[in-house]
């Protein structure tokens, strides 16, 4: 929610605050959707999810 504040404040004009504010929410989405392929990825190079929550622990 805090990215999507900051990014209207950068712009004073609403067209361009809404552009750059669905360019952050899609690149966000983007990312998000990526993690469960790499969850998945890391749980068949190591055999389990141990080395997946490390990593979100990690993130947050």
């Amino acid at each position: 929610m805090l990215t999507l504040t900051v990014a209207l404040d950068h712009l004073s004009h609403p067209g361009f605050a809404g552009a750059l504010t669905a360019c952050v929410q899609g690149i966000g989405f983007m990312i998000t959707a990526a993690m469960p392929y790499l969850a998945g990825m890391l749980h068949e190079a190591t055999g389990g999810f141990h080395s997946a929550s490390m990593g979100q622990l990690q993130a947050d």
